[in-house]
């Protein structure tokens, strides 16, 4: 499954949401289907057309910003950087090391 551009995702929206909404408005007002539906189409059209542009917009928007943050932020590169975080597993003691339990007072009278 691969992601969708928020353009057609923000433009899928706006085109079903349009279409509901003209539907609801249709019936609750007692129109004969074949014009809900009509009008219900109309709408969905518009606003998926609208919704792209808007889309567009926000996505082009949003790309500008991150670049010119990244311009003014940028990520430092040293040869510290490189080295192993020290948190990374050491290769060369075997995974079969495990920490020592800690001792209760109940294992110390077994022993």
């Amino acid at each position: 499954m691969r992601a969708e551009s928020p353009t057609k995702i923000i433009s899928a929206i706006m085109g079903l949401t349009a279409f509901a909404l003209a539907a609801l408005a249709g019936w609750s007002a007692h129109n004969p289907l074949p014009t809900i539906l009509t009008r219900a189409i109309i709408a969905m059209v518009v606003c998926f057309a609208v919704g792209q542009v808007l889309g567009w917009a926000a996505t082009r928007l949003a790309r500008e910003h991150m670049d010119d943050y990244r311009s003014r932020n940028p990520i430092p590169t040293t040869a510290s950087s490189k080295a192993p975080r020290p948190d990374a597993q050491n290769p060369r003691t075997p995974d079969t090391q495990t920490p020592e339990a800690p001792q209760t007072e109940v294992s110390r009278a077994a022993a």
